[in-house]
């Protein structure tokens, strides 16, 4: 299938979702970046400018449609999703779009029995490890089924998915190849929009979660059963913006969760965020970044590792009973000492008596280190100079400087281990909700280290 690059396409609108004022049936555009600009190919009267201008700029007007389309090259359809405030330029309404899809001839969504991911991301993930070079410096390079692995099978969007990857080049021998590694979904039924932008973002949040950085993306390939292959007839595009760092290919020695360590526990993985529509916490901006620790990421950091401590130990640090006779102790003082206090007065000593047991950051890491298992505690700490006693004050007081602006006592370099160690605990602690098994966790986290 011969499609155009991308952010270059014109065509004509065939149809529209709902009605918008200003558009009608046969209307030109041009799609560039993220923008659908749509005009009618002579300029807009003054009533007309005035109304779409009212509606852009003083009613804050948003619009929610979707833009079937046809494409000037090729007798290629396309539909697109826009989602946000209308703009006004000229004689042109402008749509912002967060994804569309364009299909060959008259192919349609229903068509669709396969979904392929490829690109860097995905090379990273599922390197290419099966080329074999001979005694007589001869290479070999394996036919598609010989590098499939099955990554198990989970339920997106309330339609059944199971995975696999290949390996396999594209080029001309003559010229030269490129290898490539793809991520195959195969839904059990015909799919919908709805579907597609779950499965998208439940393989891109799967993702960038092995790979623990944020710069990925995703070619996004439709594809059609031909008898025994499969043709593809058309693709997905996400309108994410432009990142700040292009996706690339990771080396063979990073240090990241790749298919050959995770096996069919992947789709557990992508069913997670599925179901979870949540967002990898503390991502490094790309793989150079990993290295790097800043005042700013100290802090997201902490604050997913709160988040996590949340969900996994119910926010609570377990106390002695001592301990616990302690805190009620003082919480009783506050609250007989609130009585005889005006109201405002009263006010603030009953909200400090309910913080009386409010546990810090220290004390919830330590709480953590204790209960987790302790194959993943070792894997945790790998190649960690890490205290038996105080773990955590260092990171706490950075973390606490840099939060109220304050000139922080510890150097960064100095939290540097139990930065790291947080680090491993919230992906073990994701890990964890995810429902994988303990060796499972200890293992991948000593992926990451």
């Amino acid at each position: 299938m011969a499609i155009l690059p991308d952010d270059n396409y014109r065509g004509f609108i065939t149809d529209c979702s709902k009605p918008i004022d200003g558009i009608k049936i046969g209307m030109a555009f041009a799609f560039e970046g993220s923008v659908l600009s749509v005009y009618d190919g002579k300029p807009l009267s003054q009533s007309e400018q005035a109304s779409m201008a009212f509606n852009a700029f003083w009613k804050r007007e948003k619009v929610n449609a979707f833009f079937a389309c046809r494409l000037l090259s090729l007798g290629q359809s396309a539909v697109f999703h826009a989602s946000g405030t209308i703009g006004v330029h000229g004689c042109e309404l402008r749509f912002p779009i967060v994804d569309y899809w364009i299909l060959s001839n008259d192919k349609k969504l229903e068509y669709v029995n396969e979904i392929a991911f490829a690109g860097p991301s995905v090379d990273s993930f599922c390197p290419m490890t099966y080329v074999e070079l001979g005694d007589d410096l001869s290479l070999r390079i394996p036919a598609l089924g010989e590098t499939k692995i099955e990554c198990g099978a989970c339920a997106v969007g309330g339609i059944g998915v199971s995975f696999s990857t290949f390996c396999g080049w594209k080029g001309k021998i003559s010229e030269g190849i490129e290898f490539e590694s793809v991520l195959v979904a195969s839904p059990d039924c015909s799919i919908d929009y709805e579907f597609l932008k779950d499965l998208y973002i439940a393989v891109f949040g799967a993702l960038r979660f092995c790979l623990g950085r944020g710069n990925a993306s995703l070619d996004v390939r439709l594809r059609e059963r031909d008898g025994k292959r499969f043709s593809t007839i058309g693709k997905f595009v996400a309108c994410h913006g432009r990142m700040f760092v292009p996706d690339g290919r990771d080396g063979l020695e990073g240090c990241f969760v790749r298919l050959r360590d995770i096996g069919e526990s992947f789709s557990q993985i992508i069913g997670f965020f599925d179901s979870e529509g949540c967002e990898s916490p503390a991502l490094d901006r790309d793989r150079d970044d990993a290295s790097i620790i800043t005042y700013s990421k100290a802090i997201d950091l902490c604050a997913a590792f709160e988040e996590e401590f949340e969900c996994v130990f119910e926010g609570k640090v377990e106390h002695s009973s001592s301990t616990e006779r302690r805190y009620e102790k003082v919480r009783a003082a506050l609250l007989e000492l609130a009585e005889g206090l005006s109201s405002d007065e009263k006010r603030i000593v009953k909200r400090l008596a309910g913080h009386v047991q409010d546990d810090n950051l220290q004390a919830r890491i330590d709480h953590t280190l204790k209960k987790m298992p302790d194959s993943v505690v070792v894997a945790c700490k790998k190649q960690l100079e890490i205290s038996e006693k105080g773990v955590g004050k260092k990171l706490m007081d950075v973390r606490n400087a840099a939060a109220h602006g304050l000139t922080s006592k510890v150097n960064l370099a100095d939290a540097r281990a139990e930065y790291l160690l947080v680090k491993r605990l919230v992906f073990a602690m994701r890990l964890k909700r995810m429902g994988l098994a303990e060796e499972s966790i200890a293992r991948l986290v000593r992926c990451m280290a």
